[in-house]
Parts: structure tokens; sequence; C-alpha cells
């Protein structure tokens, strides 16, 4: 477990920033640090062209119980989190650059509170994890961990993460087709 106490702040932005989120399944916010500095931010969000369609009156990957786990994520219309907080970091003069040895601390709201677990969490969207491992030099990943009362920080350097999250989207798929998705 990571034990940056300098994670905190940016962890508590990152909440603020899922909880702006209009995907109508997925809470989520991401910022990129680096010290004490924010250099980007994102959050979950469905592309203006979408508004009015059936994401906002439920998720159409949803309408199958079997897509979970990242599985068909290609489906989602939504932005997400991480995607956003690099887009916005590659639109900056030297964004790749200024990239090096940052870190992404990712947040996940429900019914406006923290979704905060004891287990380490599984990453699994291959689609996020490309973008972080391929298109940027940040240093890794943070996600938050309940140790007891205190919330901790799990570490995923970027090309760990992207093997991880293919490696947790293979297993859900091997299960959604077991169950029967198409």
């Amino acid at each position: 477990m990571h034990q940056s106490e300098q994670a905190m702040p940016f962890y508590q932005m990152a909440l603020v920033l899922a909880d702006r989120s209009d995907c109508s399944e997925a809470k989520f916010g991401a910022l990129i640090f680096k010290d004490s500095t924010v250099l980007s931010s994102g959050h979950n969000y469905v592309y203006p062209h979408f508004k009015g369609t059936s994401c906002e009156k439920g998720c159409p990957r949803r309408a199958m119980p079997s897509l979970r786990g990242g599985v068909a994520s290609d489906t989602c219309i939504a932005v997400h989190a991480e995607e956003d907080a690099v887009n916005n970091l590659l639109r900056l003069p030297g964004g790749v650059e200024r990239a090096a040895s940052t870190m992404m601390v990712v947040a996940h709201v429900k019914d406006r509170k923290p979704v905060v677990s004891q287990e380490i969490p599984k990453p699994r969207c291959t689609r996020c994890a490309n973008k972080i491992a391929h298109e940027t030099h940040i240093e890794g990943v943070l996600f938050p961990v309940l140790d007891g009362k205190t919330t901790r920080f799990v570490f995923f350097g970027r090309e760990e993460f992207a093997q991880i999250s293919l490696k947790n989207l293979a297993a859900n798929t091997m299960n959604a087709l077991a169950t029967g998705a198409h």
C-alpha cells in the first residue's frame, strides 16, 4: 500500500470532480499531480452530442447484466475520468513531458459519498489503461483503500496498471461469456 499523505488532498479534489459526473452508471474523478501542483483533472461525462439519449435514462451497457467489470467498455458513450484527465494534460504545451514523474489519483462516489473498499481495487478498463500507459509518462495511478478507519492508496505503475487491467478484463469477459452475454 502506498503511504502517500501527499495524495490525500488530491484525492479530496478528485471526489469533488467525481460528484460532477453526469454518467448515469459510475461517477469517477481523476487528478494528475506532481509534487504539490495539479497538472490536470477529469471526470466521467457524456459527450454533448449524446445528451437526451438513452445514457441519461440508463447506461446502455447495463441493459445486459452480464456486461460488468469493463466488459464491452467500447459501448460506453461516456468519457472516463482517467481518459479526460489525460486528454486535458495532453492539451497543455509540453503535456507529455510534463507528465514525467507525475501521479494520477482516482476517486469514485455513489450517492454523493466516497466509494472505498477494504479490498485492493481491480482495474479493468483497458481503454483508460492504454491511454495512461502509451500516451503519457505518468509514473502511476493511486486508488484509495480502506485500512481500518484510514484511507490509504494502492499504487499501480502505468505499465502494471495496463497489464492488470487486461488480466481483470479477460477474467470478467470469460465470466460474461459463461453467463450468456453476446
